[in-house]
Order: structure tokens, then sequence, then C-alpha cells
């Protein structure tokens, strides 16, 4: 029997009404939800009808309080007993879920309460300790819808979708669609949007409408796992939908500051890449090309493993029209064009433009000459192609900022210098917390003192059960590395470093199979290559590839950072990743010989000499062997190259790159060797 609800529990110390009033403001509401949680030790169905009620927005609460009930709610169907299948029945009906027969609601709870627990350890601090410190830990967690499990069947996508429009700021765009050729950029992009859940897609559904241009304002938050996070370090918006382990990015949204969109063309007298001069912004063909990378690359991913390739995902791309500036939105012709719509900073802009353009038409090939100010501008506008692109199946949490936050510097870097304000008591050890939890999909949050950053951390990590799954979460991405670089390694593919860079990796704990599972994901493939060529060219690949294996050998050092990982575990990670990347390697090169739809990706001549690489790297292997300082095996491979019918013209170019990146090619001989 269910034990009976006081009628009048008991009031909250001062202390926690003063700390409730300020974060949800004045009203017996929230103090009274809150007092009649920790009144009820147990399962109350009268409490719990009552909170999904204020939750879902039937007793006209603010959005503020509805998290909170939101919360709230998930602790109280933690209470209720499993066996209980008829009080999960009717708390089920009333979020609009089906539950089945008995045997899948059985099931289904099981999974449900492995979900919601990961919030059971900030409730039951509060419910232990009730100080305002256990409180704050409540109130902030509440903030981050993500976080929220419930509240995806509580918050309409069309409400969610209005509180995103509220911290942001939108101008008009322009519709930029894919190419019907060729044909599989449109088809992974139709099947990303297909695989989105119905709540995600009908969030992006209604940001979606108009085509609008989404950029950043003070409105928007840079703190973790905010619902609209434009993460330091970044210049992108990042959709965390409520309840969800997935996120939408927004790429890119403008810079904060003065101006949106600048012209960049250099940065301490160096030019700065070519994709990085319109700072804020991306170039309309970087995009597309992104597009098509990733697409041939989720093809073969898909028929050699199974599964979806772990990166980041096309949804669409749309031409800038307007750019806002000081409350309003200029045509993006008479922002570049005119002082009075561009503003201060107006001549240096021009000048770096003129530059940009110059070096546009010696990298490119060349358009029109327009002359005057208006010609400059659309010589520009027509080598960048101001646009923005929405993804999926993307991070926010990179390798770099997850380890700084991680580290002594933590608060330092994240509160002060990105935030740009001293962290409040408990802030700095809620910030270890949820990067922990992030990173380890299950965390026990340690009961000791906060004594300084990165003692915290370790003294969390120590915890058997925190020390266990680290380890196998560390095995397990090393395994996920291993996979992805055999598959694009095996396709002749490189992305020269920039797929694998740690700013452009991350990690994110995803629900799988009724358990958390944490993933890596690699993200801006803008420079990912992969079947571009008619032929199999070491001269051009070898070079991308190597840094590819450079920032591999990082990531691994990142990660066994963030896990704290021992010489031992760390010893096996590399064999772990080693292994993965010699299965992924066999398995991406039977598919691409005899998989139908990966066959017609490449070109015959491409697939056939990346399989004379094969025989190359085997010979070395073998040249191994020989007493150092012979050259024999360059007349060997000579030799070989003749007897597969390459021309005399290729074949020393060849041979010069195998011996230039003699070093890089020993270290990828274990793909070779059985």
């Amino acid at each position: 029997m269910r034990p009976a609800e006081p009628q009048e529990p008991a009031p909250l110390p001062r202390a926690l009404r003063e700390t409730i009033a300020r974060e949800l403001g004045p009203g017996s509401r929230p103090l009274s939800l809150f007092s009649r949680f920790l009144a009820s030790g147990s399962y109350s169905r009268p409490l719990a009808l009552d909170l999904l009620d204020a939750a879902a927005g039937r007793t006209g609460d603010p959005w503020e309080v509805r998290r909170v009930a939101a919360l709230l709610l998930q602790g109280q169907v933690l209470r209720i007993p499993a066996r209980n299948l008829a009080e999960f029945g009717l708390l089920l009906s009333r979020l609009e879920l089906k539950a089945g027969s008995d045997t899948e609601l059985r099931g289904f709870v099981r999974e449900l309460r492995r979900r919601l627990s990961q919030a059971s350890g900030v409730l039951g601090g509060l419910q232990r300790k009730r100080t305002t410190g256990a409180l704050r830990d409540v109130l902030v967690y509440a903030r981050k819808e993500c976080k929220l499990v419930l509240a995806r069947y509580l918050f309409r996508p069309e409400e969610v979708a209005e509180r995103i429009l509220s911290q942001v700021r939108t101008s008009r765009g322009v519709p930029s669609p894919f190419a019907e050729k060729p044909f599989h950029i449109r088809e992974e992009a139709q099947r990303a949007l297909s695989a989105l859940p119905e709540y995600e897609a009908r969030i992006l559904h209604r940001l979606g409408q108009g085509h609008p241009i989404y950029w950043v304002t003070d409105r928007t938050s840079s703190e973790i796992n905010s619902l609209v996070e434009y993460p330091l370090g970044t210049v992108v918006l990042v959709v965390k939908p409520p309840g969800s382990d997935l996120e939408l990015e927004i790429k890119r949204a403008g810079c904060r500051g003065d101006r949106l969109l600048g012209i960049v063309f250099d940065r301490d007298g160096d030019p700065v890449p070519q994709a990085h001069r319109l700072a804020g912004g991306s170039m309309g063909s970087s995009l597309k090309y992104e597009a098509r990378s990733s697409s041939v690359l989720a093809r073969i991913y898909r028929a050699a493993h199974g599964a979806e390739a772990p990166i980041s995902r096309s949804l669409v791309v749309r031409s800038i029209y307007e750019v806002p500036i000081d409350g309003r939105n200029e045509h993006i012709c008479d922002y570049y064009t005119q002082e009075c719509a561009f503003g201060p900073g107006f001549p240096q802009a021009r000048n770096a433009m003129r530059k940009a353009v110059d070096a546009f038409r010696v990298e490119n090939t060349r358009p029109p000459e327009l002359a005057g100010e208006l010609g400059l501008t659309l010589q520009f506008l027509n080598f960048v192609s101001p646009s923005q692109s929405i993804l999926a199946r993307t991070t926010s949490f990179r390798l770099d900022r997850v380890a700084l936050y991680l580290s002594d510097r933590g608060p330092e870097s994240y509160f002060r210098q990105g935030l740009g304000r001293e962290p409040e008591p408990g802030e700095p050890k809620r910030l270890a917390d949820e990067v922990l939890e992030e990173v380890l999909g299950v965390y026990t949050r340690p009961e000791v003192r906060y004594r300084g950053h990165g003692r915290y951390v370790e003294a969390a990590l120590a915890l058997p059960a925190n020390r266990a799954r680290a380890d196998r979460t560390y095995l397990d991405l090393m395994r996920q590395i291993g996979t992805f670089w055999g598959t694009l390694y095996a396709a002749g593919g490189c992305s020269s470093g920039e797929s694998f860079v740690a700013r452009n990796v991350g990690l994110k704990s995803c629900w799988e199979g009724g358990r958390w599972r944490v993933r890596i994901l690699f993200m801006d493939h803008d420079c990912l290559r992969i079947g571009r060529d008619d032929l199999f060219l070491p001269e051009v690949l070898l070079k991308g590839m190597s840094e590819d294996q450079r920032h591999i050998r990082g990531e691994a050092g990142f990660l066994a950072e963030i896990y704290r990982i021992r010489s031992g575990v760390a010893e096996a990670g590399q064999a772990a990743l080693r292994s993965a990347a010699r299965r992924s390697y066999r398995r991406t090169r039977a598919v691409m010989a005899g998989h139908p739809e990966v066959r017609r990706l490449f070109t015959r001549s491409f697939l056939r000499e990346a399989g004379d690489w094969e025989a190359v790297m085997k010979q070395l292997a073998a040249a191994r062997q020989e007493p150092a300082g012979d050259d024999g095996w360059k007349e060997s491979l000579r030799r070989l190259l003749a007897r597969r019918r390459y021309k005399a013209s290729r074949i020393e170019p060849y041979l010069e790159s195998v011996d230039r990146f003699s070093p890089f090619l020993t270290r990828q001989l274990f793909f070779h060797q059985r």
C-alpha cells in the first residue's frame, strides 16, 4: 500500500526557500512542489500527477518551474517499485506512451528506470542533505533540458522551437539544394533526416520554416548542455532537445561581439586558410564539399560494418541573404559594400577583401572582373558564397575542451576566460560532475569535499565503479577510432588531419539498446578526400594520411588524459585500436571489391590502384627484414609497378613519395600484416 502523503508538509528551511525564490521567482508553487517532494520519502501518486501537470504546462507555470517539475517527476518515477506495473501503466498513459502487454511493459519499465537513474545522484543528494548546495545542484541540473528524460513527453516540440527562437536571432536565407549528381549526396541527407526521431524532426521542421539563417546573440548561452548552446571555442550553435541524446549543429552562426560576419586575410602576418577568410561564416563550396565527402564515407562505412558512420551528417544548406547588424537586417551585398551598413572596421574589412579576391583569383577559376566597389563585393561573394548548414550526429564535447575542463585549469578556462564571470560556490564541482557524466555515461558522484578541481576529478575516477567504467569506455573508444580509421584508410581517403584533430572530434553519451554508451564522433569534413581521383596517387594522399595518423595518436593521448588511464590499460588500448583498424581495413577492402553500391562510388582505375597499394605495402613489410641502408626495395617496387602497367612518368613520383613518407608507412604496416 502506498504511504499517505502529508496534507501540510513541514515548511522548508529559510535558506532553501530563499534559494528557490532567487532561481524560480516568488510564489508558493515551486515551494509547494519541493516541500511535498522532500516530505514524501516514497512514491506518491497525487504528487506525481501534480508534477506531471505542472511540467506539461497545464497549470500555467513558467518554463523554469516546468523544468524543475519534470526533474522532480523523474525522482517520483524512480520511487515506484519495479514490480508495480499498474502504477507505471497509469503514468505512461498520462504521458501518452503506449505500454503494450505486461511483458512489453515490464521491459520498458526496466529500460526507463535505467535511463532515469542518471539523475538519481543529484536528486538523492537533496533528499539526504537538504542543504542549499544540494538544492542548487538540483536547480542547475533542471536547467539542462536535454537531461530531463521525461521532458520530451511533457514539452511540445513547437513550444521548444519557440523557446529556441527566443535565444537566437534570425535573418533571411535562400535554399541551396544539394546537386542531383552525385546521387548519394541527396540520398544520404534524406536518410539522415528520416533517421531523426519524430520529436526532434518536428523541432527541426518548425525551425526550418521560411529557410532562416540563425545567429548568436547576447541571449545565447555558452553554458554546457543549454537548450541552445554556443560552445566555447566555436562559432556554431548547438540545439540539444529536451530528453534527447541527439544534438543538431548550426554551422556557422557568427562571432560574438560587434560583427557577426567579417573578413580576415592574415593573422600576425600569416595568411589564414582559405575557408577561414569569411570570419564567423562558412563558404558554400566547403559545406557542399563536406556533404559530398561525408555521404561517400557514410555509404562505405555502412556497407562494411552494418552501422552508421560516427561522423557529422549534413541535413540542409542555405545561402545567407541578410546579415543582422545593430537591430536591423542588411542585404549581404549592402553589408559588405556600404560603410553605413557594415559599421566600424569597414576600411580594414575592404582591405582584407581585396587581398582575399586577389588570392582567390590565383587559387581558383577566374570569374568575370567587375569594376567598382560593388564589383569587388560581388567577386568576393562569388568566391565565398556565404552559407549555413544544419548537421546531425555532432557533439559539443570536443576532446580538447573535455580534457581542459577536467584539468586543474578547468574552472579558470570555463568560467573566467570562457563565460567571463567568477564561478559561484559549488559551480566548479558541478562542472566536473557534468563533464564526467557525459564521458562515462553512468557516473557515481564521489562523497568527498571539493578541495581543488584536479583532486576532485582524480577522486571521482578512483571510485571502483567509475574506474571500471572509465577503463571499459576508454578501450571501447579506442576500438571505435580504429574502426573509423581503418575504413578511411582502406578507401584511399584522408583528411589532412582535419577530421581527426582534437578540436573536431568529440564524445557523446548515447542511449543504445537500453544502456548508456559513449561514442566518439568525427566532425568537420571539408578537407576529407575520398574517391575524388581517377587514380590512387601516393604523392597526393600520403601527406594527408600521415597527418591523420599524427592526430589519431593525439586523440589517444587526450583520451588517456580524460580517463586518467594507467600505463597497462593504455597499452591495451593501443592494441585494441590497431586490431580494430586492421579488421576494419579488411572488411572495407572486401566491400570495395564486391559490394555494388560501394564500387559505383569509385572509378575502376582507382579501385585497381588501391588494390596495388596493398601489394606495395606488403612488399615494404618484407623489405624491413633487409639490411639497413639497402635500397633494393625501390627496384622491387619499380618492377612491381611496371608489371601492373604503370607508366614510367608515374613510377618515379610514386617511389619518391614512398621514400619520403617511409617513417609514416612503417607505422602503417600493421594494417597489412596477418
